[in-house]
């Protein structure tokens, strides 16, 4: 893992020491699957360099201290009972996670890979 998180940081200080990025925040990093693995291990490593970590379908579990509150859970379920179908807005756009056209055609294509609308 630790050459995951080595070349992770070189390339974002490559990225950053060109004038065009020195001033773009907040700073995000995605990680999906094992890639959320490494991101999470990149942020905890070197929590500076981020704003945020964006994991989908992450391989790892968060640690107790990284739970939402209690007051926070109780929003949640009161919210889950009051209005179970809310609709939330997707987090991303799938173009910004695939660049090559027939990978994200047989991602929508994929039965296996869910397209359903979000709900709280």
């Amino acid at each position: 893992a630790d050459a995951f998180v080595a070349d992770v940081d070189a390339a974002y200080k490559q990225i950053h020491e060109d004038p065009r990025y020195t001033c773009v925040k907040p700073r995000f990093l995605l990680g999906k699957s094992i890639g959320g693995l490494i991101a999470a291990l990149t942020v905890a490593r070197h929590p500076r360099h981020f704003t945020g970590l964006l994991g989908l379908s992450g391989s790892y579990q968060l640690g107790p201290n990284l739970a939402p509150s209690g007051i926070v859970r109780l929003i949640l379920r009161c919210l889950n009972c009051a209005v179970p179908k809310l609709p939330v807005r997707r987090p991303f756009d799938p173009e910004l996670i695939v660049s090559d056209a027939d990978a994200l055609e047989k991602w929508r294509a994929d039965p296996l890979s869910s397209k359903d609308k979000l709900r709280l």
